[in-house]
């Protein structure tokens, strides 16, 4: 990701959440302050699940895995007394190290006309959207514009509480009320994460921030990663809100997240976050400092930490995580509660970040600050294949990045896990769908799927799912960005735009609304 005081059209959409505090990557302002739509209730809780599939058995090193660093809790603060920042600021370096694996070539076709790329979408094509809806689905909230921070894409998050909304990106947040009223502006973590809660020799910068709303212990939670690449360091920050206002008092707490293979440093990636009664989980991606992948991470972190400040923030890490069927399983993304668990499990989806038919389920049980154990199941699902940088867009040159076929967020709702990704359709870069998929976690089965796509020259990615209410049929929304690069389809929606798809009453059918809620302005340029 690299700033840029290039002007450009918003890349509309890429994120939505909802109370449940889905993430997943966004890149418009507007449309990230609309996110907090199709809210979860406070979390029902479940009767034990009875009769269950086996999961596979895991390695003895890996269902032991070992005790996490304590973190360091830092003393309560307010977000009132921290200084603001300018709308466009670059006070920390840019990120500039990319994923590896997201830094596939474009792919085409032969020149021959060969279908050798090609392979069958598993659903119908289904039209574009063509009307763009001026307010939320099924809510009064009115949109407003989120914060604006200089990074080119910014890569954004939102958590809806009973009254306010806090959205983050890149390297800061801003909280606004649910009637788009601005209550603390735009601020950079490294002016909020107080420096007594900084490494002494802090020389890094702060990035990916993800955010969730805990229904449970009605509360703000907000993940900080950090990368010092001149003392070799890796770090993350979690700050907790002490009430549901964000207004009020903050509580933070300092990880030491490095992890040496050898004598050699790795830096954890792609940070996931999510939050139950029995702990909150870290996922993520270690790398070398000079490049390469490591090991996969899950990192579980004392439920303490929810309740009062400076609490015991011990736990587990579980790294090197495989595949049942072999090889590294990599960026896994925590399955956020609509409902608890009767058995206290936490669930965890991963899916291969190039192409695949089949994803991870990881389940944590037990005691999440003492030996949990970790199993795993790869369970069958429709083939996808990445995208990556192919996503045509009009009035420019310049390709999206679509990013790889990663599952980017996850909802857990009564023994079922829902997610999406990006799938390159046809596996020839000329369209990108979303594939939606529901698991069931007592059989280890996939109960549901749909693959949405429109045709060639129309592609739809960063997808983000959410489930309304605690059923297991209840409606689900996928909502993200499109753009076709055939200005005739949809003139108005020509350039990447916020959209929303709605499965009503799933899975019984694939029918409900289609909608852009967000037009893009102009083509994104890099």
């Amino acid at each position: 990701m690299k700033a840029s005081t290039h002007k450009h059209g918003p890349l509309a959409a890429g994120l939505i959440a909802s109370l449940a505090c889905s993430y997943a990557l966004a890149a418009d302002p507007t449309l990230v302050a609309k996110g907090a739509l199709l809210s979860a209730p406070s979390a029902a809780v479940e009767l034990n699940a009875g009769v269950k599939a086996p999961a596979s058995p895991d390695l003895p090193a890996l269902t032991k895995g070992e005790a996490s660093p304590h973190g360091t809790a830092g003393r309560r603060f307010f977000l009132k007394d921290r200084p603001s920042s300018p709308a466009i600021e670059f006070a920390q370096p840019p990120r500039t190290v990319l994923h590896e694996d997201e830094s596939a070539p474009q792919r085409s076709a032969s020149a021959n006309g060969s279908d050798r790329f090609r392979k069958a979408p598993t659903s119908p094509m289904t039209p574009p959207p063509s009307d763009v809806q001026s307010r939320a689905p099924g809510d009064n909230l009115r949109k407003f514009d989120g914060p604006v921070s200089g990074w080119t894409p910014p890569d954004m998050g939102i958590a809806a509480g009973p009254s306010h909304v806090v959205t983050t990106i890149n390297s800061g947040m801003a909280i606004h009320t649910k009637l788009g009223t601005e209550v603390q502006p735009y601020t950079t973590f490294e002016n909020i994460v107080p420096e007594d809660d900084k490494p002494s020799n802090w020389a890094g910068f702060m990035f990916d921030p993800r955010i969730v709303y805990d229904s449970i212990n009605d509360k703000y939670v907000v993940l900080v990663s950090g990368k010092d690449e001149t003392n070799e360091e890796s770090h993350f920050w979690i700050l907790v809100s002490e009430t549901s206002d964000p207004t009020d008092g903050w509580c933070p707490y300092h990880f030491d997240a490095t992890l040496y293979d050898g004598s050699d440093p790795t830096w954890l990636d792609f940070a996931g976050l999510g939050v139950d009664s029995w702990g909150v989980y870290v996922t993520g991606d270690y790398k070398y400092f000079d490049g390469g992948f490591y090991r996969s991470n899950i990192w579980t972190i004392n439920p303490d930490i929810l309740g009062a400040c400076e609490s015991a923030s011990n736990g587990w890490r579980f790294t090197n995580i495989q595949w049942p069927s072999g090889g590294d399983a990599k960026s896994f993304a925590p399955a956020h509660p609509h409902t608890i668990n009767g058995d206290e499990e936490t669930f965890f989806v991963a899916s291969h970040v190039s192409s695949g038919d089949s994803v991870v389920l990881a389940k944590i049980s037990g005691d999440r600050t003492s030996f949990p154990t970790l199993t795993r199941v790869e369970i069958d699902v429709p083939a996808y294949n990445a995208i990556n940088q192919n996503v045509d867009q009009p009035g420019s040159s310049d390709d999206v990045h679509g990013k790889t076929s990663k599952v980017q967020n996850a909802v857990y709702v009564n023994r079922r896990v829902f997610f999406a990704l990006t799938d390159d359709v046809q596996n020839d870069g000329s369209a990108s769908g979303w594939l939606t998929v529901k698991l069931d976690t007592n059989l280890n089965t996939m109960e549901w799927n749909h693959l949405l796509w429109s045709g060639e020259g129309i592609y739809y990615i960063f997808p983000a799912v959410t489930v309304q209410g605690t059923g297991v049929d209840n409606n689900v929304a996928v909502y993200g960005s499109w753009t076709d690069a055939e200005t005739s389809i949809s003139a108005t929606t020509q350039f990447p735009s916020g959209v929303f798809k709605l499965y009503e009453n799933q899975p019984t059918d694939n029918l409900g609304r289609f909608t852009t809620i967000k037009q893009g302005t102009g083509p994104y340029s890099s």
